[in-house]
């Protein structure tokens, strides 16, 4: 049993690490890259707000990667 709020951050990662644990390649720097997808598809649909800007083009959701090692961000889109 994991402590504190670990059990809920697992929970949320599972969903892209279930998605990418058959593809080929490093598991964590797929899980990564699908769990930044993952958030950005939900916040497009967060309603009400989000939802209706985004359907109508006032902003714009992308994710982004940072990279602790260079500092910089890789923006996936």
């Amino acid at each position: 049993m994991l402590p504190g709020h670990l059990p809920a951050l697992v929970a949320a990662i599972r969903p892209a690490v279930e998605a990418v644990k058959d593809e080929s390649g490093d598991i964590l720097a797929n899980a990564i890259r699908r769990n930044v997808l993952l958030n950005v598809e939900k916040l497009k649909t967060a309603a009400p707000v989000l939802e209706s800007f985004t359907a109508d083009k006032k902003i714009r959701i992308v994710g982004g990667i940072y990279k602790l090692k260079s500092g910089r961000v890789d923006l996936l889109t």
